[in-house]
């Protein structure tokens, strides 16, 4: 498994000839697949989500296609990550972003596109990789979101 995994993206060029080392490939013949999951529930101007495109758009990639989990059917959001060389998680809200994961089924799906493919994560996609989210988000989705267990008081 492959992960490029940034607090703010493919921003200079070390953190893009560490994603070109990965693929192995040149950026002109890289698909990537953009997940902006993440941003959906993030309130006011979204400047920063399309400066992340714009940035990927300035590495010269051969396309940049969109793939919102929570918004399309499983069938086509499968089908643009297949095609896919990087799988490009962006920020955003990251329980949103598992959330996502876990109820559209790609979370199954996974495994298998990343045996073949770079991930790279930006903010909230880099800390859904992270064991202590998945466990935390685990509690939450079996115990009920934000749930407290407090002891009896002894008095």
């Amino acid at each position: 498994m492959r992960l490029l995994l940034t607090s703010c993206g493919v921003t200079n060029r070390s953190i893009a000839r560490a994603l070109f080392d990965l693929l192995g490939k040149k950026p002109e013949a890289t698909a990537v697949t953009f997940v902006p999951t993440a941003a959906n529930v993030e309130l006011g101007d979204k400047g920063w989500l399309i400066d992340d495109l714009v940035n990927l758009k300035r590495l010269n990639f051969k396309s940049i296609d969109i793939a919102d989990i929570s918004a399309i059917d499983r069938t086509l959001w499968f089908t643009k990550m297949t095609r896919a060389d990087v799988l490009y998680f962006g920020g955003g809200k990251r329980y949103h972003l598992m959330q996502w994961i876990l109820r559209s089924g790609l979370i199954e799906e996974l495994p298998g596109l990343l045996e073949s493919r770079v991930y790279v994560g930006m903010s909230a996609g880099s800390m859904i990789t992270g064991r202590k989210l998945r466990l935390e988000f685990s509690h939450m989705v079996t115990e009920g979101a934000f749930k407290v267990y407090r002891a009896p008081s002894s008095a």
